[in-house]
């Protein structure tokens, strides 16, 4: 909702498209997985519909700002280049045009697939470092629960609520369970 620049510039990949040659009705842009995470192919239904399009043989062009913005999974980007390979898809990659059955294209994605799950797994491991210092700090994590409030902007400390009507309706739940 609030950070929709990454949004903007993947959107802006159809102007690349465009400039390639490709006209407007054979163009289809992708929203469905945005705001999902890039780590569980599973969930994202636009990837599924993207793979089984690649082997139906309806795609001649794939365009990406970064293997991470396809896959934060090597194995699911992978899986996505082997298609491409077999089908003849060409990749738009930051505005590059690669073809995955050069080999020193294919090099050059895989380089890139890892160099990005790197990336990934340190931000992860940065993001859980810093999030458990806080907790050791006796700072929360999450949004207060029914019954609490933040005593800060940022949320890490809670009471319980102030207001007696809202602590009797909760101790009357669990004096009811």
């Amino acid at each position: 909702r609030f950070n929709t620049g990454s949004t903007l510039v993947q959107l802006s990949q159809r102007d690349c498209i465009k400039r390639l040659g490709w006209d407007d009705d054979m163009i289809e842009v992708l929203t469905g997985d945005l705001g999902i995470t890039g780590t569980d192919a599973g969930v994202r239904d636009d990837w599924q519909w993207l793979l089984q399009a690649i082997s139906e043989d309806k795609v001649g062009l794939f365009a990406i700002t970064a293997t991470s913005r396809a896959s934060r999974d090597r194995r699911d980007f992978a899986d996505l280049v082997l298609l491409c390979r077999i089908y003849n898809v060409l990749i738009l990659l930051d505005g590059s045009l690669i073809n995955p059955n050069r080999a020193d294209q294919e090099l050059l994605l895989n380089i890139r697939a890892d160099v990005d799950q790197y990336d990934n797994a340190i931000r992860t491991a940065q993001l859980h470092a810093a999030k458990h210092k806080l907790m050791e700090q006796g700072l929360a994590m999450t949004v207060p629960p029914t019954g609490y409030v933040a005593l800060d902007k940022k949320g890490r400390k809670w009471q319980k609520d102030p207001e007696p009507r809202i602590q009797d309706a909760i101790f009357a739940v669990f004096r009811a369970y």
